[in-house]
């Protein structure tokens, strides 16, 4: 697929292929659980949950110490906001293999969703120790360290993660956010401004520039006294 441009129906109609070549050869050779993982990958893409949780369970009958398995499903679990049974594989998953840095980002971020903002540390930092080049993980330990008040820390994680990768819109845009909470407008109008400059037309963007407004209002102080009740 390497140097083609797909539409979205190419993309759809290449997927739909690969469900089709891999129930082919399920049938004749119906205890291969590579064909089960490939064709819960196009269910996945194709949007057939259900289907794709179904065909991970059978990879994970027939090779339950396949750690790779336990991420996709545990993907689809959170999809399908079935958090509890997303956890579960992700436990598994790091059992199986603990040193897969990804693997903690991404269960650290269900006990983020949850509320268990301590465990959301933990796994951070347990990533960031395997992965010290990733930046996502220090945006989520940046944001459970935000709702945990601890500011100061919070801040050298977002920092971090912009030193790692200075295109990274939502760093900057939880950094100032904070900066914006603590009362450092400044840097909060300054980051905010970068979000623009990098991605004006996404979500971030589109939040930003609401917050310049505001900053920027006359009526700023009362205006920002409402926006903080968002936090």
């Amino acid at each position: 697929m390497i140097g083609t441009r797909l539409t979205a129906p190419g993309v759809q109609d290449y997927w739909r292929r690969i469900v089709d070549e891999c129930s082919r050869e399920i049938t004749e050779l119906p205890n291969n659980p590579l064909r089960y993982y490939k064709r819960a990958q196009a269910y996945k893409e194709l949007g057939d949950l259900e289907l794709a949780l179904g065909d991970l369970t059978r990879v994970i009958d027939l090779k339950s110490d396949d750690p790779k398995a336990y991420i996709l499903r545990a993907g689809i679990h959170r999809q399908l906001k079935q958090n509890r049974r997303a956890l579960q594989d992700f436990h598994t998953a790091i059992y199986l293999n603990s040193a897969d840095a990804n693997a903690y980002l991404l269960r650290g971020n269900i006990y983020k969703i949850e509320g268990q903002l301590k465990e959301a540390v933990q796994d951070a930092t347990e990533s960031i120790r395997l992965d010290p080049s990733q930046p996502q993980s220090h945006v989520l330990r940046g944001n459970a360290y935000f709702e945990l008040n601890s500011y100061d820390k919070a801040i050298a994680d977002f920092s971090k993660a912009i030193e790692l990768d200075n295109s990274y819109t939502n760093a900057y845009y939880f950094r100032a956010m904070l900066y914006h909470r603590i009362r450092k407008n400044d840097a909060a109008i300054a980051d905010y401004q970068k979000v623009l400059q990098l991605s004006p037309d996404s979500q971030a963007g589109r939040l930003a520039q609401r917050k310049l407004e505001i900053m920027t209002s006359p009526d700023q102080e009362s205006q920002s006294t409402a926006e903080d009740e968002l936090f």
